[in-house]
């Protein structure tokens, strides 16, 4: 039942609903998700899929790799494709620098945290619990991470492409490191890309 619950709140998170909006409106079904799941009986199932795991000197190399070449990726496919990204655009905030770095900040945190939690806990715990804990839901969880960026950014075949190849490393670091603390700080990274990005090519 939790596994099943978990796979719908990710659906509604993403039919229909993500292309065409923020953040902030997966937090609704996982919200829902969450609370529900905070039922002593369900908690031991979902734990596992939330946790933190290990963010250790060991995982730092693969962290910082990510970050570089998804910052190279992000950029390259910007120049090349010259992508309309007006809908993107309208959500910086208009202000000083200091509140450019604020709501940078604050976008590259909130979206970071909520994708991995959606994807690589939520997505991928579900899939493993229903089909077994082999690289199949990681590679499961990366094309419905692909998929979600039709609209995003990177946007189009291009972006799904891309957002595959990378949702695919970042669940291979959830599983390395046990946990989303890893994927969360390389996703971070990728975030603060996309908001510079917004910000200096496009005002």
């Amino acid at each position: 039942a939790v596994t099943l619950l978990a796979l719908l709140s990710s659906l509604w998170a993403l039919v229909g609903v993500w292309p065409r909006s923020w953040t902030f409106v997966p937090l609704i079904p996982l919200g829902l998700f969450i609370g529900i799941s905070s039922v002593t009986s369900l908690r031991e199932v979902v734990a596992p899929w939330l946790k933190r795991g290990q963010l250790g000197t060991s995982l730092i190399p693969m962290i910082l790799a990510t970050a570089l070449v998804s910052g190279i990726g992000l950029y390259l496919w910007f120049t090349l494709t010259d992508p309309d990204v007006t809908r993107a655009r309208a959500m910086v905030p208009e202000g000083s620098v200091l509140v450019l770095v604020v709501g940078g900040l604050i976008f590259s945190f909130v979206n970071a945290i909520v994708e991995e939690v959606i994807f690589r806990g939520v997505v991928l715990g579900a899939v493993a619990s229903l089909i077994g804990d082999t690289w199949l839901p990681v590679i499961i969880q990366a094309a419905v991470f692909g998929h979600a960026h039709f609209y995003g950014f990177p946007s189009g075949w291009s972006g799904v492409v891309l957002a595959t190849a990378y949702g695919a490393i970042l669940g291979m670091m959830k599983r390395r490191s046990n946990g989303l603390a890893a994927p969360i700080a390389a996703h971070v990274f990728a975030d603060m890309t996309i908001f510079a990005i917004l910000v200096q090519f496009t005002a």
